[in-house]
């Protein structure tokens, strides 16, 4: 624990570790990353390969793939989005 009382996780980078963010905060923000993703839809992995897949929705920004939280609040609620070659998933 940290000095603040929360979680770590390593990060690779020059930034070094940062705050595991409550599922309040992670649907509070516009983006998240896609482990919060997968956290927040209660899977038990990383959730890289269903973003791969596209069961989790990204947008690419650089490098980065982020998942716009709008369409993880969608999902939540049980709503079909629809996948970009014109499927619902």
């Amino acid at each position: 624990m940290t000095p603040q009382g929360k979680e770590t996780i390593r990060k690779t980078g020059p930034k070094g570790p940062r705050p595991i963010r409550t599922v309040e905060e992670i649907l509070a923000s516009p983006m998240c990353i896609v482990p919060e993703a997968a956290r927040v839809l209660g899977l038990k992995g990383p959730g890289y390969l269903e973003a791969q897949r596209g069961d989790i929705p990204t947008i690419k920004i650089g490098r980065r793939k982020l998942v716009p939280t709008a369409l993880l609040k969608r999902m939540l609620h049980g709503e079909q989005l629809e996948r970009p070659g014109g499927e619902a998933h």
